[in-house]
């Protein structure tokens, strides 16, 4: 009688095929960020996450790194779309 391997709890991360390790990681950090209230923008290097928030307050409520690379915060304001003349 064959017997079934029990699952293990880890999370998949997408299908074989559907983009980088980086793209996911990018994906990841858009959908992690991009809910928290006062991030403006988001910005992924290979060596940083680059967050623009609206106040120092939000800045100092965010964490210092996500999964071992570290975050900048820049304040930036509110930032909102303007007519050109």
């Amino acid at each position: 009688m064959a017997t079934r391997k029990a699952k293990t709890g880890s999370k998949k991360l997408g299908m074989v095929g559907c983009g980088t390790a980086e793209q996911m990681f990018k994906s990841d950090v858009k959908k992690t960020f991009g809910k928290v209230e006062g991030v403006v923008g988001i910005q992924v290097l290979k060596d940083k996450i680059v967050l623009r928030v609206v106040s120092e307050e939000v800045a100092a409520k965010l964490p210092k790194s996500y999964r071992r690379r570290p975050i900048e915060t820049v304040v930036t304001g509110t930032i909102r779309k303007q007519a050109v003349q």
